[in-house]
């Protein structure tokens, strides 16, 4: 992601302009029988950003999702709703930087001896997404004769407990102890399995 580079623009009080373009292309299927209804959609996009003041050549946006394809089944017994969706897309981009060393200064000294130095944006992907859910729905009247209606709602999100990342960001990781240098990075995990009751 671009935030490292966003903030220390905002740390130096100054502001850039730029431009993103976005295309592609969305297909949606849908199919109904009695008691039993689905439908599937496949994306796809590019979507680039440009900001000469940061970069020469423009790069892929953060929220650049190249493939993305979704399933939605459901199947309905008299006042019980069963349903299951799957999705699945890309992985998004992310930025790796490299360790430079610090030669802005004369003497630097740690732990500066070394800064992170971003090349090129978002030019790695991380692992695609690929999620399950189930759902339960189940409709009832509140009192009978009347109009008044609710309804009960069991949903698992992620069945398969599918370990999704949202981001991907590095930092620089000096150890005091071994005055050592390393590239590490936090990965930003999605919701896991997940009961709902609603």
């Amino acid at each position: 992601t671009l935030a490292p580079s966003f903030r220390l623009l905002s740390e130096s009080g100054s502001f850039t302009k730029g431009s993103a373009t976005t295309t592609g292309v969305d297909v949606l299927l849908k199919k109904k029988w009695p008691g039993f209804s689905t439908w599937i959609n496949y994306a796809f996009g590019v979507n680039k950003s440009n900001f000469p003041e940061i970069a020469e050549a423009s790069f892929y946006s953060p929220n650049d999702i190249r493939h993305n394809l979704t399933f939605v089944g459901s199947f309905k017994v008299k006042r019980v709703q069963f349903s299951l969706s799957s999705n699945y897309h890309s992985g998004l981009p992310f930025s790796r930087p490299e360790l430079v060393l610090n030669e802005e200064e004369e003497a630097p000294e740690d732990p500066f001896l070394y800064f992170l130095d971003y090349e090129q944006f978002n030019d790695r992907r991380l692992k695609p997404y690929v999620r399950f859910d189930l759902d339960m729905n189940y409709r009832f009247d509140l009192k009978r004769g009347k109009r008044l209606k609710s309804e009960i709602s069991l949903s698992l999100i992620n069945i398969f407990n599918a370990n999704n990342l949202a981001a991907r960001e590095h930092y620089l990781d000096y150890s005091e102890e071994k005055d050592t240098y390393a590239l590490a990075f936090v990965d930003k995990v999605l919701l896991g399995r997940t009961p709902l009751l609603l």
